[in-house]
């Protein structure tokens, strides 16, 4: 079978919910969730530890 284009995966997820006007609206949205990603989130290419999980303490 083969893989879905990105226009059938657009056509999949519809329209963006949330249109950005601005960077900093957009770094704004998108702040809380990259510190969930990288301080919370299981990741299994690191045994299901969040990134941060592998820097050492200064």
């Amino acid at each position: 079978m083969a893989e879905p284009d990105d226009l059938d995966v657009q056509r999949q997820r519809g329209p963006d919910p949330m249109p950005f006007t601005s960077n900093i609206q957009r770094t704004t949205a998108l702040s809380p969730w990259l510190i969930h990603y990288n301080t919370t989130r299981a990741h299994s290419a690191l045994a299901g530890q969040p990134p941060t999980s592998r820097l050492s303490p200064t």
